[in-house]
């Protein structure tokens, strides 16, 4: 989900991430971008959850999740995108990330030499034939 959870309010933010949760397979990686700016256009707020990178941290942990920075690390410049607010590939401005793992089903130092492709298209489980609506 890049730039993306930000545009979800907070009081349902624990509902995506449960709903992430179901449909991630065991040591699958949700891999998660986040704006902490204000985003208006036309006088409407898009951003509804603008919280420091603390606060998503905090959260992450309560939802059962478990963050692997060194997923990104091993990503690279890969995950970058070009926006109109930044120089170069670099993601938005003040944006941060993580490569998120079920507090369930971590991922671990065994993983680190598995191809990080393999552990990838293992991520999202298959059975989705009951999607969670919001």
């Amino acid at each position: 989900m890049w730039e993306v959870i930000e545009h979800i309010k907070q009081s349902k933010l624990n509902d995506v991430f449960q709903n992430v949760k179901k449909h991630l397979s065991p040591g699958g990686i949700f891999i998660l971008s986040v704006s902490p700016i204000s985003d208006v256009v036309d006088g409407v707020e898009l951003h509804q959850t603008i919280k420091p990178k603390s606060w998503w941290d905090k959260k992450i942990k309560e939802y059962g999740f478990i963050n692997n920075p060194w997923v990104l690390d091993y990503l690279g410049t890969d995950l970058l995108r070009l926006d109109s607010h930044s120089v170069g590939n670099r993601n938005a401005t003040a944006s941060f990330h993580y490569a998120l793992t079920s507090s369930e089903s971590p991922l671990s130092l065994s993983d680190r030499g598995k191809s990080i492709k393999e552990i990838l298209i293992n991520s999202v489980n298959k059975d989705l034939s009951q999607p969670k609506t919001f």
